[in-house]
């Protein structure tokens, strides 16, 4: 993304005015289109292994402001059946480990780190611009199709169509 926008920067009007605009805010067209971050972004969906492709686009139908708890997520990935393992107890490490390879990727982020009386609880979530490309490649691989976008209530509607 920083590579799209310092290429629309670098064409940019080299004037005092334009740059005068551009921090009033009054000028929006220096952000990148959809299609250059897309270039940019794309690769780091693609160079995953298909079972972190499979996670991270489950993790699109997760309202995008909602911090979802890390526990809470590795559970939904195994009731789906997107990982496999011998016992219960390896799957939930074995998802622990996948969440942290789509950390790593930088395609999820973990925040909100709290600590109640017995554990160290941590939610995700996915950047709206990860947001945006992991529901372009959902609709593309048909892992999931999005009804309604407008999210004018706060919550968006999807409809499974399938998944991997």
């Amino acid at each position: 993304m920083i590579i799209a926008l310092a290429k629309h920067l670098s064409q940019a009007e080299k004037t005092t005015e334009y740059w005068e605009k551009v921090a009033e805010k009054e000028h929006l067209d220096i952000l990148a289109t959809d299609e250059e971050i897309f270039k940019v972004l794309a690769p780091s969906y693609h160079h995953l292994p298909q079972h972190l492709k499979s996670c991270f686009l489950y993790k699109g139908i997760i309202p995008h402001d909602y911090n979802i708890p890390a526990s809470k997520l590795i559970k939904l990935w195994c009731a789906e059946g997107f990982l496999e393992s011998n016992t219960t107890e390896e799957l939930e490490h074995f998802a622990t480990e996948c969440l942290d390879q789509l950390k790593d990727a930088n395609v999820v982020m973990l925040c909100d780190f709290r600590f109640s009386s017995f554990a160290l609880t941590k939610t995700c979530k996915l950047h709206s611009t990860f947001l945006h490309l992991c529901m372009r490649e959902a609709g593309e691989d048909k892992f999931f199709l999005v009804i309604n976008s407008s999210g004018n209530q706060g919550i968006e509607s999807y409809t499974w169509v399938q998944h991997p």
